[in-house]
């Protein structure tokens, strides 16, 4: 005799809120430098030129520097938003990282004074 069991529910699917993200392995890496020059196209199209600066070696042996245009981001002020996000949300990770390496420099220094304060008194009782 089989027991009535109730069957299991289906489990909801979470509902995806934006486009599917694939990693693009051979994408572009861009080093840059500044972004010397900016502005807007039409009232609503926001550019900016990434540069990189770059030394040209001139015929006296002197060293030009020249800032080079290495790319023009053309985006809609939505689009610039989440980049600005982005770039925030990375900047706050180095530095949440870098409170932690130097709360924990700063652990390792203490516990380094409270050893070497306490090893004499330690010494004196050994001796007695």
């Amino acid at each position: 005799m089989s027991k009535n069991r109730p069957r299991p529910q289906p489990q909801p699917q979470p509902q995806r809120r934006g486009p599917r993200i694939v990693r693009a392995e051979n994408c572009p890496v861009i080093y840059f430098d500044g972004c010397p020059n900016f502005g807007q196209i039409h009232g609503n199209i926001i550019q900016a030129d990434i540069g990189v600066t770059i030394g040209i070696p001139q015929p006296d042996g002197s060293v030009e520097t020249v800032i080079k245009t290495q790319v023009q981001l053309r985006a809609t002020e939505k689009a610039w938003k989440s980049l600005y996000d982005g770039v925030l949300g990375a900047k706050n990770m180095i530095l949440d990282q870098r409170q932690r390496e130097r709360a924990a420099r700063e652990k390792a220094a203490r516990s380094t004074l409270e050893k070497a304060a306490t090893q004499p008194a330690d010494e004196e009782a050994a001796a007695a």
